[in-house]
């Protein structure tokens, strides 16, 4: 909504409200009021929602004072006035409508009569031309508002003429096009059309001396305008083929039509820049571009229009051609057809999708073809032209690179082989030589062309899954061998499920079991083929594309397929045979096939104690996925991953890290919600009247599973002592971060997906009542803490996180009793390390330095005072409770001062600084501090923002300074002293290129 109306309404409300009136209009009012005061959407939503709330409740308005009416008047015009100007979100609108509409319910005749008022003032403003948000809004009100259809029946012949006038100034008064405003105009021209299809009925088709004849005369001829012309968007041609299609749609007289719609699809072959045209009883002329002769869009805008918006008794309609009779879909608009589709230009996929429509328009009009012969004949044979001309696009085209053309070539191969079913049923033939013709065809294209599994899916259905597979057995182990091929992994998917519907449909069995025994006399060999290739892309791909549909058509395929990979192939060597037995079982349990309860631990012992990390990756994946999210942890599943887990943290192999960390985050998360779900249930029985604790009602899931959990976590910090591998300190942090993330809950916490249900914390309360789950301990933070001196930039950050998001502050470590003894203990850690001349312990030290500054100095507000003794040796004082001075700002004073220090030592002794009080650490401590947690953002709001600025400003002195001095002694002494900032870093580039 513009300002000047907003304050137009605002000043109606006003006196509104003062005028005196029932508090129910009141109320309105004030709802409107907080409506335009809201400055957000959300909060316009909710006004206008409440809204539409009371004004729900309300019945038959019976109250006829004067005063009464005119307050509703009032109120009915500023919401006429709110929708007609609306320009907020679609949601919003749309319940403004609703408030519309429950008016229109109560006072039909006042409403209707406001709301003309709100659109004759917008759309025949004061402006000559009206702008894009104004057009738009028209457009979308005579979509979903029935007032708005109403206005324009009863105003009909102004509305036509405005129009008119504004395409007009689009069309031929202006040499710069708004394409955006003109295609919004001819979208309400279309919309004008639609709704009243008699404009040209009574005014193009019938001599008629009517006003508006001018009017439309001038719309067709910016409509035609459009369409020919390379001045407008192909969107806009495309609404103006529209517009022009259901002008001819309308005319009464068949033979009319049809003239009309050759001699314009004949304009497309005219090299005039003028051209002429007879649009029923309208002669319309209009000037074109010099250039549209090789210009195939608007051909493809016509036969699109005809195709899409004429009657299927115009499209099989006769028209008389050169003296000759033509059928007007088959032997005029055809022709047209493959000629753009032949053509090789930039809208290929409107060409293509001409293609489709009119297969689409042959297969919809076959009946009334053959209901208009008296002595019918097929229109496609196998060798007819309207045939081999499609199958020769569809051969060209399947692969073709334009996106969308190879969707548009499968829809027009399935329309063609529909047609010609079709027509053998209205024949009442029997012919399939088509079809094996087809099937021949493709399967002796070369297995790695992509495009032709489009077709081939289409075709099964027609020919017969088992049929197919009987006569070319060959199809099969291609469709094999495209699994190695991740581009032809999907397409070949697409076929084999194709393959496996069809054969449930063709087989009579009745039993699931029979089915099974069907599908596998066809495909049970090439899918264990493919599950127990030693090519690992193929095998993923059988498992990822193939085994889901097998199991999903097939269901009990899955005990076939485990017995016979049991009994351990001789073609297939025996890891793989369990590799893919692992995998059955997986996708069988994510299919609710088999449950939790059912599976052996046999295969999966040898599986998760197998040397191969795919087979123990999917062994753990069988153990932690269910199909039922809330699916409580077995007795099986506890046993057999505290046996695995101990021994596995330290895998060298990524991959089966990354699906160690998911797989475990959901298991945790199963625990979580059944263990809820149990608790829940537990203190429903009990009606609410004790807290849920220990005792003998606990159902002994809840119980292991909660064990369980705590063994994990302690498992993952017991992994943490100093010493340990990268690998296992990298995935025990990542499982400490994935019970956390699970079953902690918090405001402040930012999840990377979905969010941590708050009755999390029944569960907690349960478990730390119990004596378990005591994630915070001091234990567990010293040894947290230990891995941000890790050397690797990884388990640092992991650690920062989980220390930084998850434990509460102050810290409290077994190093130290008091929490601030422990801060001092960290702060002074952090600064031995910064001062150390390895890159790894003064990065270890920066981040360090920067959890301090985040938790005890920005977020607790703790003031910290250091004094350096020697380069070892630091004192540092803590205040808790400082009376004065922003402790953020005097923390970074403090590094400030220690990197002058720093600078002042190297400039008396280089080499003696390089080991003792290198700069490196501070700078990178200062960066941190300052960057990364968007606190110097919060400091620069509050009255400490000048000292803040002069800071940073000495800061970046310090910095320059210690740059000039670097290039001092790389230049070999150069007097450099005067260089400014700017002009350091050339001298960078010079150094380098050295």
């Amino acid at each position: 909504m513009d300002q000047e109306v907003r304050v137009e309404v605002t000043k109606m409300l006003d006196v509104s409200i003062c005028s005196g009136q029932s508090d129910l209009i009141n109320q309105l009012d004030s709802h409107l009021h907080e409506f335009l005061r809201a400055t957000n959407i959300k909060h316009q939503q909710m006004a206008m929602d409440t809204i539409v709330r009371e004004m729900s409740k309300l019945q038959i308005i019976t109250d006829d004072k004067e005063e009464e009416l005119k307050a509703w008047d009032m109120f009915i015009s500023v919401i006429c006035k709110i929708y007609a100007n609306s320009k907020e979100s679609t949601k919003i609108s749309k319940t403004i409508l609703k408030v519309v509409k429950q008016l229109y319910r109560l006072f039909p005749d006042r409403t209707q009569t406001m709301f003309d008022e709100e659109v004759t003032s917008l759309w025949f403003g004061k402006q000559e031309t009206l702008s894009n948000g104004t057009l738009q809004r028209v457009s979308i009100m005579i979509d979903e508002c029935e007032l708005m259809k109403k206005f324009l029946e009863n105003n009909l012949r102004v509305f036509t003429a405005s129009l008119s006038r504004i395409m007009m100034g689009y069309c031929i008064c202006s040499d710069v096009v708004d394409v955006a405003s003109c295609q919004v105009s001819t979208k309400i021209c279309l919309q004008t059309i639609q709704l009243h299809p008699h404009i040209g009925e009574k005014i193009i088709w019938k001599d008629s001396e009517d006003e508006m004849k001018d009017h439309t005369k001038d719309i067709i001829t910016c409509l035609l305008m459009i369409i020919f012309s390379k001045r407008f968007s192909r969107e806009c041609s495309l609404l103006a083929g529209s517009a022009v299609g259901l002008l001819i749609n309308t005319s009464p007289s068949q033979e009319d039509a049809m003239a009309t719609a050759v001699n314009l699809l004949k304009l497309t072959t005219e090299v005039t820049p003028e051209r002429r045209l007879e649009f029923g009883k309208l002669s319309v002329s209009f000037g074109v571009d010099d250039s549209i002769s090789n210009h195939a869009f608007p051909t493809l805008v016509l036969l699109k229009a005809m195709l899409t918006c004429l009657d299927k008794e115009l499209l099989v309609a006769d028209v008389m051609l050169e003296g000759k009779k033509m059928r007007f879909l088959f032997d005029v608009l055809f022709p047209e057809v493959c000629k753009v589709c032949k053509n090789v230009t930039k809208v290929q996929f409107h060409s293509f999708q001409v293609l489709m429509l009119w297969l689409q328009c042959v297969r919809n009009s076959i009946h009334q073809v053959y209901r208009d012969q008296n002595h019918p004949s097929r229109v496609f044979t196998k060798d007819c032209k309207y045939t081999t001309t499609v199958l020769q696009l569809v051969w060209e085209n399947w692969e073709n690179p334009i996106d969308g053309v190879v969707d548009c070539i499968k829809a027009s191969f399935s329309e063609l082989l529909e047609i010609y079913s079709e027509e053998s049923r209205l024949c009442k033939e029997v012919d399939n030589t088509f079809y094996d013709d087809l099937s021949v065809r493709l399967v002796n294209t070369p297995w790695h062309v992509k495009g032709k599994y489009g077709p081939l899916c289409s075709l099964i259905s027609y020919i017969g899954a088992a049929k197919f597979l009987t006569a070319h057995p060959e199809v099969a182990s291609s469709l094999v061998s495209c699994l190695a091929t991740n581009y032809l992994a999907p397409p070949a998917c697409e076929v084999y499920k194709t393959f496996l519907q069809n054969l449930r449909k063709e087989c009579s069995a009745s039993s699931e079991d029979s089915l099974a025994e069907y599908w596998s006399l066809f495909w049970k060999s090439h899918l264990l083929a493919a599950l127990c290739h030693e090519t690992q892309l193929l095998r993923h791909n059988a498992s990822h594309y193939w085994l889901p549909w097998t199991l999903k058509i097939f269901p009990a395929a899955h005990e076939m397929l485990i017995t016979e990979l049991s009994n351990h192939s001789e073609m297939f060597s025996p890891t793989r045979c369990l590799h893919a037995q692992i995998g059955v079982l997986n996708v069988a349990r994510n299919l609710k096939i088999i449950n939790g309860c059912d599976l052996q631990p046999e295969p999966i012992c040898q599986a998760l104690w197998h040397l191969d990390d795919d087979v123990r990756s999917d062994a753990v994946g069988l153990l932690c996925n269910s199909h039922k999210k809330s699916e409580p942890l077995s007795e099986l599943e506890c046993r057999l991953l505290k046996e695995f887990l101990p021994i596995n943290l330290n895998c060298d192999s990524s991959p089966f890290r990354q699906h160690l960390y998911a797989y475990m985050k959901r298991l945790v998360v199963r625990i979580r919600d059944s263990c809820i779900a149990t608790l829940k249930q537990n203190l429903k029985e009990k009606k609410g009247r004790q807290p849920p604790s220990v005792d003998s009602s606990t159902p002994r899931t809840v119980e292991m599973s909660v064990d369980f959990v705590d063994w994990l976590f302690d498992l993952s910090v017991s992994s943490l002592f100093p010493g340990s591998c990268y690998q296992r300190r990298k995935t025990s942090l990542e499982l400490i971060l994935a019970i956390l993330e699970s079953l902690i809950t918090g405001d402040g916490i930012a999840r990377r997906k979905g969010q941590t249900p708050d009755s999390a914390g029944l569960l907690m309360d349960w478990a730390n009542g119990c004596k378990k789950w005591m994630f915070f301990s001091q234990r567990n933070a010293s040894l947290i803490l230990s891995c941000m001196e890790d050397g690797t930039n990884e388990i640092r950050e992991l650690a920062y996180s989980i220390l930084a998001v998850y434990f509460p502050w102050p810290l409290v470590c077994l190093t130290t009793e008091c929490p601030k003894y422990t801060a001092r203990h960290i702060l002074q850690q952090s600064y031995h390390l910064l001062c150390s001349p390895k890159a790894m312990e003064s990065e270890s030290g920066a981040i360090m330095c920067k959890l301090v500054f985040q938790k005890y100095v920005a977020e607790m507000g703790w003031k910290f005072t250091m004094k350096l003794h020697s380069p070892e040796e630091i004192s540092i004082a803590v205040d808790t409770k400082p009376t004065e001075g922003d402790s953020r700002l005097c923390f970074v004073k403090e590094l400030q001062e220690q990197l002058m220090q720093q600078y002042e030592a190297a400039k008396r002794n280089l080499l003696k600084a390089a080991t003792t009080s290198p700069l490196h650490g501070i700078l990178l401590a200062l960066r941190r501090c300052l960057t990364e947690n968007n606190i110097t953002t919060a400091m620069t709001t509050n009255e400490n923002s000048d000292d803040l600025k002069s800071v940073i400003g000495q800061i970046l002195e310090t910095v320059e300074t210690i740059v000039n001095a670097m290039l001092q002694v790389l230049f070999g002494k150069v007097q450099i002293q005067t260089l400014t900032y700017h002009q350091t870093l050339p001298r960078w580039g010079l150094l380098s290129a050295r």
